[in-house]
C-alpha cells in the first residue's frame, strides 16, 4: 500500500488530537482501540451469541460514563473497524459498559430486501440506545438479544 502525503497528515492529526487528552481518555481509547480489534476477530470466526459471550467483562467500577465509552468506542472503531463494523462497535462497546459496571445487551436483528437478507447489531443499555442506530428497520423478526 503506498501512503500518500494526505494519509500522512491525517494520521498526524489524528495521533496529536489522541496525545491532546487527558490520560484517563487515553487510556479509555487504546482500551476501546483493543477491544474493537478483539471483536473485529471474533466476529469472523465466532458465531455471534459465541462472540458476546465471550465479551461478557466482569464489572470493575463505574470508571467512565456511558456516553465517554460510546465516543471512544466510536473514535476507534471509526479508524480500525470501516463503515460496516456495527458487530465489532457492538461487541466492543458491550465489554466495556461492562467493564464499567453498566448492564448492556448486544440486539441483533435482520431485515429482508428484494430477496437478500442485511443484518446490523446495536447496544441497549439501562433500555436506551447507545450505539448502533438507526435499527428501526431490522426489528422483523424480532432482533436476538445477547446479554
Amino acid at each position: 500500500m503506498r501512503y500518500n502525503s494526505f494519509m500522512i497528515r491525517r494520521f498526524r492529526a489524528t495521533f496529536q488530537r489522541f496525545l491532546a487528552l487527558p490520560p484517563g481518555e487515553k487510556a479509555l481509547v487504546a482500551e476501546a482501540a483493543a477491544a474493537v480489534l478483539l471483536a473485529r476477530a471474533a466476529s469472523a470466526v465466532l458465531p455471534p451469541g459465541r462472540a458476546a459471550k465471550a465479551f461478557r467483562a466482569k464489572p470493575r467500577s463505574r470508571r467512565h460514563a456511558r456516553r465517554r465509552v460510546v465516543w471512544a468506542v466510536e473514535a476507534a472503531a471509526a479508524r480500525l473497524a470501516g463503515k460496516r463494523g456495527c458487530l465489532a462497535r457492538s461487541l466492543a462497546a458491550y465489554r466495556l459498559l461492562g467493564a464499567s459496571g453498566y448492564d448492556a445487551e448486544i440486539h441483533i436483528g435482520l431485515r429482508c430486501a428484494g430477496g437478500s437478507y442485511d443484518a446490523h447489531a446495536w447496544v441497549v443499555s439501562e433500555g436506551d440506545v447507545l450505539l448502533g442506530g438507526p435499527f428501526e428497520a431490522y426489528q422483523v423478526p424480532p432482533p436476538a438479544v445477547f446479554r
